[in-house]
Parts: C-alpha cells; sequence; structure tokens
C-alpha cells in the first residue's frame, strides 16, 4: 500500500480505505538458511494503533520505531525489550511531532508520510506542510503523582 488518499480527496473514488496501523511481525523457528525461514509464515507480536490516523512508512533502528502516521502526525516509539499486544496503550511512545500548520497546503492538517532518522536527526515529510526536522531531547522523568507526606 504506497498510495493513500484521505475520503475527502479527489482522488479518492469507490468504498471506505482500510485502517492501517503499525504491527510487529515475527517468524518462529530458527534460521538454517534462507530458504527454510522463507517458507515460515509471520505472526504477529505487536500492534501500535492511533486514534489520529493510520501508519505509512515505518523506520526501525536500535530498539526504535519511527512511523509517517499520516493524519496522527510523526511518532517515536519504544520497540525494545519484549513486544505484546498495544504498544500505544502501554505508553511506549517516546516522542511525537503535529506536522500540521497553519500555512500547509490543507491548514492545520497533517499528511505525514514518512520518517527517517539520520545523525540523531528525525526527518519527517508531509505532503501538506513539507518537512520536518526534528532532535530528541533527553528523557523527562514524570515522578510521582502526590508529595510525599
Amino acid at each position: 500500500m504506497d498510495q493513500m488518499f484521505p475520503l475527502s480527496s479527489k482522488h479518492h473514488h469507490g468504498p471506505p480505505r482500510v485502517r492501517v496501523q503499525a504491527s510487529v511481525s515475527a517468524v518462529s523457528g530458527s534460521a538454517e538458511g534462507g530458504r527454510a525461514l522463507a517458507k515460515r509464515k509471520p505472526y504477529g507480536l505487536a500492534e501500535y494503533p492511533v486514534p489520529e490516523g493510520d501508519a505509512h512508512n515505518i523506520w526501525v533502528e536500535d530498539g526504535i520505531m519511527y512511523i509517517g502516521y499520516y493524519s496522527g502526525g510523526g511518532r517515536v516509539v519504544d520497540v525494545s525489550g519484549e513486544l505484546r499486544g498495544d504498544l500505544y496503550r502501554q505508553g511506549r511512545e517516546i516522542g511525537r511531532v503535529w506536522t500540521g500548520d497553519i500555512e500547509g497546503y490543507r491548514a492545520n492538517l497533517p499528511f505525514t508520510w514518512g520518517a527517517q532518522p539520520h545523525n540523531g536527526l528525525i526527518y519527517f515529510n508531509d505532503i501538506n506542510s513539507g518537512l520536518w526536522i526534528v532532535k530528541l531531547g533527553d528523557k523527562i522523568e514524570k515522578g510521582s503523582t502526590t508529595a510525599p507526606g
């Protein structure tokens, strides 16, 4: 699925489009040669559905997944360690960028196409608002929600 348009687009014809989300899959068994591995069917381990949009291009590097999430903007998700179930509800999102812009082709409507990390920066391209270049900051610990007695 390389190209999808919003339902309001002049390019959209036919039945409503399907919802697309980021999924993590695996292949069971040992890889004793490429052919044996290629014959096995992948199975789902985890998913990352966001309410605001559908996933498009995904890049995974060093346990971090970078996602262009159409109307959900750009997303950065921790996929290190054990992966099971709904990663969105588990709070694995490290960061996000809202790519909607008042000066965009369609004002304030993100349409983030892809994500690409490179040399400590993350490049998100958006069809409506252009190229966004961001850098992840240091992790912020939220701490306790109650004050000590």
